[in-house]
């Protein structure tokens, strides 16, 4: 029986680790525990569900919370056939960097040129109407880091190969245009790009370790790292922003 009631454990024990991963200040100040013995049978199982039904309940009030609300679907392309582009994509690029700014502005002083995620890390798609805190699970089921790393400019060379030979990634804060798998008409935060700078790029701690074959986050010129997830730079987004209404702007396009 060990096997069949340890799971819905694993489960609520994992979601309220992951529904505190914030930093806000708490402190343990007591604890209790009691022993429960598991029996076979349909009765010890009872006892057990009965002893997760209270924390069951909590989380999932908690996960119906609503935080924000969209006036369109939400879609991610995960795949290449989708496009380079995806509303999701879009919004979660754009999110990330605008989080990520206040903090690294704050903790280091310092500004960010734009972000880069990945498509495959966006899990699902967000249906028109509101938006929960379950979703966050869903969208980012992951414990991914934001950090800030510069890269080299020519590193900045081999990201804008790996760009438009990828058919694109999500990205904020850059446009450019691809012609025969090259990028061109390159802008970085409304300037034209400079092949002889360094750029400071917010991405998660899974691509700087080359997810998704992102070698050009090795060996970088610095690395900042913010402590912050991911997953709370959403959720703080979408606490503070009433309605979204995304529309693709083309931030990544094709040139015949």
């Amino acid at each position: 029986m060990l096997s069949r009631i340890s799971l819905p454990l694993v489960v609520i024990l994992g979601l309220l680790s992951l529904n505190s991963c914030k930093d806000e200040g708490y402190a343990k100040t007591s604890s209790d525990y009691k022993y429960i013995k598991v029996e076979d049978g349909l009765d010890g199982v009872k006892k057990i569900e009965n002893f997760i039904k209270p924390y069951h309940d909590t989380i999932e009030g908690e996960l119906n919370k609503t935080l924000s609300y969209t006036k369109n679907i939400l879609w991610a392309a995960r795949k290449k056939a989708a496009g380079p582009e995806s509303p999701l994509g879009d919004l979660l690029s754009d999110l990330v960097f605008e989080q990520a700014s206040e903090r690294y502005k704050e903790n280091f002083n310092k500004e960010i040129d734009f972000a880069v995620l990945n498509r495959g890390g966006i899990r699902t798609t967000v249906g028109k109407g509101d938006i929960t805190l379950r979703q966050m699970f869903e969208i980012m089921p992951f414990e991914n880091t934001l950090l800030v790393v510069e890269i080299s400019p020519d590193k900045m060379v081999e990201f804008l190969d790996y760009m438009a030979k990828s058919d694109g990634h999500p990205m904020s804060q850059i446009r450019l245009k691809v012609k025969d798998k090259e990028a061109f008409d390159i802008i970085i935060k409304g300037n034209p790009y400079d092949k002889n700078k360094s750029y400071k790029i917010v991405t998660s701690d899974y691509l700087q370790h080359g997810g998704d074959k992102m070698y050009f986050f090795n060996n970088p010129i610095s690395i900042d790292t913010l402590h912050y997830k991911m997953r709370d730079a959403m959720i703080d987004y979408f606490e503070k922003t009433d309605t979204v209404d995304v529309k693709l702007d083309g931030r990544f396009s094709y040139a015949k």
